[in-house]
Protein backbone atom coordinates (compact mmCIF):
# COMPACT_ATOMS: atom_id res chain seq x y z
CA UNK A 1 0.00 0.00 0.00
CA UNK A 2 1.45 3.27 -0.85
CA UNK A 3 0.35 6.47 0.94
CA UNK A 4 -0.51 9.31 -1.24
CA UNK A 5 -0.18 11.99 1.27
CA UNK A 6 2.47 12.39 4.00
CA UNK A 7 2.17 11.76 7.58
CA UNK A 8 0.70 14.02 10.45
CA UNK A 9 4.60 14.83 11.20
CA UNK A 10 5.66 15.61 7.90
CA UNK A 11 2.66 18.11 7.62
CA UNK A 12 3.07 19.60 10.36
CA UNK A 13 7.12 20.19 9.91
CA UNK A 14 6.06 21.36 6.00
CA UNK A 15 3.40 23.63 7.33
CA UNK A 16 5.60 25.14 9.95
CA UNK A 17 8.19 25.31 7.27
CA UNK A 18 5.76 27.21 5.09
CA UNK A 19 4.74 29.27 8.09
CA UNK A 20 8.37 30.42 8.84
CA UNK A 21 9.25 31.23 5.46
CA UNK A 22 6.10 33.52 4.82
CA UNK A 23 6.59 35.50 8.50
CA UNK A 24 10.28 36.10 6.59
CA UNK A 25 9.11 37.06 3.32
CA UNK A 26 6.57 39.59 4.74
CA UNK A 27 9.69 41.05 6.96
CA UNK A 28 12.14 41.51 4.22
CA UNK A 29 9.31 42.51 2.18
CA UNK A 30 7.39 45.39 4.36
CA UNK A 31 9.86 45.39 7.50
CA UNK A 32 9.75 43.97 11.01
CA UNK A 33 6.97 46.46 11.86
CA UNK A 34 4.50 44.58 9.70
CA UNK A 35 4.92 41.35 11.15
CA UNK A 36 1.64 39.98 12.01
CA UNK A 37 0.23 37.10 12.53
CA UNK A 38 -2.42 37.91 10.25
CA UNK A 39 0.04 39.10 7.68
CA UNK A 40 1.85 35.60 7.72
CA UNK A 41 -1.24 33.71 7.81
CA UNK A 42 -2.46 35.38 4.87
CA UNK A 43 1.16 34.97 3.25
CA UNK A 44 1.58 31.55 3.80
CA UNK A 45 -2.40 30.70 2.33
CA UNK A 46 -3.75 29.56 5.73
CA UNK A 47 -5.79 30.81 7.95
CA UNK A 48 -5.04 32.17 11.47
CA UNK A 49 -5.77 29.52 13.38
CA UNK A 50 -4.17 27.55 11.33
CA UNK A 51 -1.18 29.34 12.58
CA UNK A 52 -2.10 29.72 15.95
CA UNK A 53 -2.02 25.92 15.87
CA UNK A 54 1.77 25.94 15.35
CA UNK A 55 2.70 29.22 16.64
CA UNK A 56 -0.14 30.32 19.49
CA UNK A 57 1.82 33.88 19.41
CA UNK A 58 3.81 36.53 17.61
CA UNK A 59 6.35 35.56 19.88
CA UNK A 60 6.56 31.69 19.08
CA UNK A 61 6.56 32.92 15.73
CA UNK A 62 9.98 35.07 16.06
CA UNK A 63 11.49 32.21 18.15
CA UNK A 64 10.48 29.62 15.90
CA UNK A 65 12.47 31.85 13.07
CA UNK A 66 15.72 32.10 15.05
CA UNK A 67 15.54 28.41 16.16
CA UNK A 68 14.86 27.49 12.16
CA UNK A 69 17.81 29.81 11.26
CA UNK A 70 20.50 28.37 14.21
CA UNK A 71 19.33 24.22 12.79
CA UNK A 72 19.91 25.30 9.48
CA UNK A 73 23.52 26.50 10.24
CA UNK A 74 24.25 23.86 12.21
CA UNK A 75 23.45 21.62 9.14
CA UNK A 76 25.47 23.32 7.09
CA UNK A 77 28.51 23.20 9.93
CA UNK A 78 27.64 19.44 9.98
CA UNK A 79 27.04 18.83 6.11
CA UNK A 80 30.63 20.34 5.69
CA UNK A 81 32.53 17.93 8.68
CA UNK A 82 31.35 15.00 7.28
CA UNK A 83 32.44 15.86 3.78
CA UNK A 84 35.77 15.59 5.97
CA UNK A 85 36.26 19.50 6.68
CA UNK A 86 37.58 20.49 9.98
CA UNK A 87 35.17 22.24 12.41
CA UNK A 88 36.74 26.06 11.22
CA UNK A 89 36.65 25.26 8.16
CA UNK A 90 33.35 24.10 8.26
CA UNK A 91 32.42 26.88 9.67
CA UNK A 92 33.90 29.32 7.14
CA UNK A 93 31.97 27.39 4.64
CA UNK A 94 28.77 27.38 6.13
CA UNK A 95 29.21 30.97 5.98
CA UNK A 96 30.30 31.15 2.58
CA UNK A 97 27.27 29.29 1.42
CA UNK A 98 24.93 31.61 3.66
CA UNK A 99 26.39 34.62 1.36
CA UNK A 100 26.17 32.84 -2.09
CA UNK A 101 22.00 31.66 -1.13
CA UNK A 102 19.79 34.90 -1.55
CA UNK A 103 16.79 33.09 0.38
CA UNK A 104 19.33 32.78 3.60
CA UNK A 105 20.31 36.34 3.49
CA UNK A 106 17.41 37.59 3.07
CA UNK A 107 16.00 35.53 6.03
CA UNK A 108 19.26 36.31 7.94
CA UNK A 109 18.69 40.25 7.41
CA UNK A 110 14.82 39.84 8.55
CA UNK A 111 16.53 37.81 11.80
CA UNK A 112 18.46 40.63 12.77
CA UNK A 113 15.51 42.82 12.46
CA UNK A 114 13.78 40.92 15.11
CA UNK A 115 16.75 40.26 17.22
CA UNK A 116 16.94 44.29 18.00
CA UNK A 117 13.49 44.29 19.16
CA UNK A 118 13.78 40.93 20.98
CA UNK A 119 16.35 40.84 23.41
CA UNK A 120 15.74 37.02 24.54
CA UNK A 121 16.46 36.17 20.74
CA UNK A 122 19.93 38.01 21.39
CA UNK A 123 20.68 35.93 24.50
CA UNK A 124 19.84 32.97 22.53
CA UNK A 125 22.11 34.09 19.45
CA UNK A 126 24.64 34.51 22.04
CA UNK A 127 24.29 31.27 23.55
CA UNK A 128 24.83 29.99 19.75
CA UNK A 129 27.91 31.92 19.24
CA UNK A 130 29.42 31.28 22.31
CA UNK A 131 29.12 27.48 21.67
CA UNK A 132 30.33 27.88 17.94
CA UNK A 133 33.34 29.61 19.29
CA UNK A 134 33.67 27.18 21.98
CA UNK A 135 34.20 24.62 19.09
CA UNK A 136 36.55 26.63 16.95
CA UNK A 137 38.65 26.91 19.93
CA UNK A 138 39.15 23.21 20.81
CA UNK A 139 38.97 22.15 17.00
CA UNK A 140 42.79 21.07 17.40
CA UNK A 141 43.54 24.43 15.09
CA UNK A 142 45.30 27.24 16.45
CA UNK A 143 42.34 28.65 18.56
CA UNK A 144 43.50 32.35 17.77
CA UNK A 145 43.76 31.42 13.99
CA UNK A 146 40.24 29.57 13.81
CA UNK A 147 38.54 33.05 15.98
CA UNK A 148 40.56 35.45 12.94
CA UNK A 149 38.67 33.17 10.95
CA UNK A 150 35.12 33.45 12.02
CA UNK A 151 35.50 37.07 12.86
CA UNK A 152 36.68 37.96 9.18
CA UNK A 153 34.03 35.52 7.43
CA UNK A 154 31.77 37.38 9.53
CA UNK A 155 32.39 40.48 8.66
CA UNK A 156 32.34 39.84 5.29
CA UNK A 157 29.13 38.44 6.23
CA UNK A 158 27.58 41.18 7.64
CA UNK A 159 29.18 43.73 5.04
CA UNK A 160 27.22 41.63 2.19
CA UNK A 161 24.17 42.42 4.01
CA UNK A 162 24.39 45.90 4.90
CA UNK A 163 25.82 46.50 1.47
CA UNK A 164 28.28 48.28 3.05
CA UNK A 165 32.25 48.23 0.45
CA UNK A 166 31.30 44.86 -0.27
CA UNK A 167 34.38 42.91 -2.17
CA UNK A 168 33.48 42.05 -5.60
CA UNK A 169 35.06 40.10 -8.65
CA UNK A 170 38.63 38.90 -8.01
CA UNK A 171 39.22 40.30 -5.06
CA UNK A 172 36.20 38.63 -3.76
CA UNK A 173 37.87 35.10 -4.73
CA UNK A 174 40.69 36.00 -2.82
CA UNK A 175 39.41 37.22 0.32
CA UNK A 176 37.69 33.81 0.54
CA UNK A 177 40.19 31.42 -0.73
CA UNK A 178 42.40 33.25 2.48
CA UNK A 179 39.51 32.18 5.01
CA UNK A 180 39.73 28.51 3.48
CA UNK A 181 43.79 29.04 4.15
CA UNK A 182 43.11 30.29 7.63
CA UNK A 183 41.37 27.66 8.41
CA UNK A 184 43.51 24.51 6.57
CA UNK A 185 45.08 22.36 8.85
CA UNK A 186 48.25 23.27 7.70
CA UNK A 187 50.46 25.69 9.40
Amino acid sequence: MTRSTPPPANRASDTRTLLLDAATLVIHRDGVNHLTLDAVAREAGVSKGGLLYHYPGKHHLIVGLLQAYLNDFESRITEHTAQGASYPRAFVQATLDELRDERIRASTAALLAIVAHEPELLTRFRQAADGWQTQLEHSGLDPARATVARLAVEGLYFAELMGAAVPQGALRIQIEQLLLDLTSDVT
